[in-house]
Formats: structure tokens, C-alpha cells, sequence
């Protein structure tokens, strides 16, 4: 859940460093003068972000497995791939399963 919250959180801001790049500081920047390092990194990582986020939170999730429950099958440690096509649409970070 946690994690969830930390990767909505950066892509956000990421997102909002790019846009505001994008309508207000192009503009007021010289013709070939670069842009600083903040806005360079924000527009970098925003896509890849954004894919992990939605990837994430929409089509599948990774797992471990904690205990040895699910033995002989799973071991404890195991890491599974959950698909959340199966468990219905839901906000990610808002609604706890």
C-alpha cells in the first residue's frame, strides 16, 4: 500500500514539473539555453513512472509470499505475478482491497 502511495506521489509530481515546464518556463527560456537539472530528470522519469504506476496498479501486481501456507505449491518467499483483470477495477491507492 505504502509503495503504491510513493510511486502515485512522484509521478505526480513529476508529471506537474513536466507540464509546467512544458507551459510556462519554454517560453521564457533563450533560444539553445538548457533547461535545469530538476526539469530535465522530472521529464526523464514521468513516462516510465506513469507506465509502472498503471501497469501496477491496473493489470498485474507482484507479490511474496510470507508464510508457508500455500505449500507445496508456493514456498515461503516465492514471489507470484497477481492479474487484477480478476479482481474488478479499483483505485489503487484511495480503496483498500
Amino acid at each position: 500500500m505504502i509503495f503504491a502511495a510513493v510511486i502515485m506521489a512522484v509521478t505526480f509530481i513529476t508529471g506537474l514539473i513536466s507540464f509546467l515546464d512544458l507551459v510556462f518556463l519554454k517560453a521564457k527560456r533563450e533560444p539553445g539555453e538548457k533547461e535545469g537539472k530538476i526539469v530535465e530528470y522530472s521529464k526523464s522519469f514521468f513516462p516510465v513512472l506513469l507506465a509502472v504506476f498503471i501497469i501496477r496498479s491496473f493489470v498485474v501486481e507482484p507479490f511474496k509470499i510470507p508464510s508457508g501456507s500455500m505449500m507445496p505449491t508456493l514456498i515461503n518467499g516465492d514471489f507470484i505475478a497477481v492479474n487484477k483483470f480478476s479482481y474488478g477495477l479499483r483505485l489503487p491507492v484511495f480503496i483498500k482491497p
